[in-house]
């Protein structure tokens, strides 16, 4: 079984679906197109984390064990969900690509140490032809925004990919 990484809450990983797509060239010989296979609400084991200073957290998670457990973009903003989107960048070679996570919060995020975040972004890169992922778990309190949550991912300062997730109070 793959141990994952998670950032503040965010969790990256690989492994298995298509929905949103974008193409990117990468030199003259070599393209590929991300797409999204699944997004919505998922479940995963936090098994342990180390140090992040530039996340909210304060630190990476490392996960094992992620399902998806509703396809949606629709969010209980509440403790301990995670939610995100499973991505494949199709290619007829196999190259390691470069990319930049960026979470947009709906609202200023403050964390215990009294630090603002109005998003996190972080270099994170993968290979062709491979299932990956990136989520947002809400793990503590100021975590928990609820508004209109955006995850994009660029290559070379070019975006690639969006998605918004409505997250909701429940009544």
């Amino acid at each position: 079984m793959f141990k994952h990484l998670c950032v503040a809450a965010i969790i990256w990983i690989s492994q298995a679906s298509a929905y949103s797509q974008a193409s990117r060239q990468i030199d003259d010989s070599t393209s590929f197109i991300l797409k999204d296979t699944r997004f919505g609400r998922i479940s995963a084991e936090k098994i342990g984390s180390y140090p992040n200073p530039n996340s909210p957290s304060g630190t990476f998670g490392i996960i094992d064990n992620l399902s998806f457990t509703e396809i949606t973009d629709t969010i209980p903003a509440k403790l301990n969900v995670n939610f995100g989107a499973e991505f494949i960048m199709e290619s007829k070679a196999n190259i390691y690509v470069p990319l930049t996570v960026v979470w947009k919060f709906p609202s200023v995020m403050t964390n215990n140490n009294g630090k603002n975040f109005h998003q996190i972004s972080f270099p994170a890169g993968y290979y062709t032809n491979q299932l990956w992922y990136q989520s947002y778990g809400l793990d503590y309190n100021y975590e928990v925004k609820p508004g209109i949550w955006q995850l994009e991912i660029y290559h070379k300062n070019k975006l690639l990919y969006s998605r918004q997730f409505y997250l909701l109070m429940e009544i």
